[in-house]
C-alpha cells in the first residue's frame, strides 16, 4: 500500500519492536534493528511509537496498539480509560507469562515485564486476566487464520462492559469507545513466522483492520473532534 495510503497507528509497548535491544548509540549509529512484525504489518500501516500515554500525547492519537508495555503511571491509565470512553478504538495485546526472546538478562529494566502489568485498568473495566496452565504452545483461531499461542492467557469477566469475541478475545464496549483485548502477545512473536508461514502477522494485521476499519474510520475522522481533546 502506498504510504500516504497507510493509516497511522501509535504503539505503545515494552518490547524491542522499533529500535531492537541497542542502545542509544546504535539507533545513532544505525546498526539497532527492529523486529520483523514491523516489516510485516507497515505493508498496510504507518506505525509509529508512543512513549508517553498522557492527555497532550494521546490527542494525536487516532488509532491506538499496546502490547506488553513497561509499567505506566496511574495518570497515564487514567488518560487512556478516558481516550476509550470518548470514542476511541484500542487494540491490546496482554500475556500472563511472556516468552518474547531476549538477548538481555532476566531482570533488565530494558526488557518487556514477563507478565502484563495493565492489571489496573483491566480491573476498571471488570476483567481480569488469568495464567492458564498446560498450553505451551498451543494451536488456534485468530481472525480464521491457524496461529500459535505460547502459554496464553484467559479472561475472566466480571462486569457487563467486555464479552467473549473469541477463546483468547474480549470486546469491551467502554463509553463511546471501544477496547479490544489478546490474553497472548507470544504469537506475534517472530520466532512463529516461519512456523505458521506468515499466519501470525496475517492475523494480527486482520484484526487491526477489524477494529480500525480503513474506509469507516477515514469517514469518521473527518467528521469527528478528536477522541481525548
Amino acid at each position: 500500500m502506498p504510504a500516504e495510503d497507510r493509516p497511522k497507528v501509535d504503539i505503545l509497548t515494552g518490547l524491542p519492536l522499533f529500535f531492537g535491544e541497542g542502545d542509544v548509540s546504535d539507533v545513532l549509529g544505525g546498526t539497532a534493528t527492529r523486529s520483523p512484525l514491523m516489516d510485516a504489518l507497515e505493508r498496510n500501516w504507518t506505525l509509529q511509537p508512543l512513549d508517553v500515554a498522557r492527555r497532550p500525547q494521546l490527542a494525536q492519537v487516532d488509532r491506538l496498539l499496546i502490547i506488553q508495555p513497561q509499567a505506566l503511571a496511574p495518570d497515564e491509565l487514567v488518560e487512556i480509560d478516558r481516550w476509550v470512553r470518548r470514542g476511541g478504538r484500542l487494540l491490546i495485546l496482554a500475556d500472563p507469562d511472556l516468552r518474547w526472546p531476549s538477548t538481555l538478562p532476566s531482570g533488565d529494566p530494558r526488557r518487556a515485564p514477563p507478565a502484563t502489568l495493565l492489571s489496573p485498568l483491566f480491573t476498571h473495566w471488570g476483567v481480569t486476566l488469568l495464567l492458564t496452565r498446560g498450553l505451551s504452545p498451543v494451536a488456534e483461531d485468530l481472525e480464521g487464520r491457524n496461529v500459535v499461542f505460547d502459554s496464553p492467557g484467559r479472561w475472566e469477566v466480571k462486569g457487563e462492559k467486555c464479552a467473549p469475541d473469541s477463546l483468547r478475545v474480549l470486546k469491551c464496549s467502554i463509553g463511546k469507545g471501544e477496547a479490544i483485548l489478546v490474553s497472548d502477545v507470544d504469537f506475534a512473536n517472530p520466532l512463529w513466522a516461519t512456523a505458521t508461514n506468515g499466519r501470525n502477522y496475517a492475523a494480527l494485521d486482520e484484526l487491526m483492520e477489524r477494529v480500525w476499519p480503513k474506509e469507516a474510520q477515514a469517514e469518521t475522522e473527518q467528521n469527528k473532534d478528536k477522541p481525548p481533546g
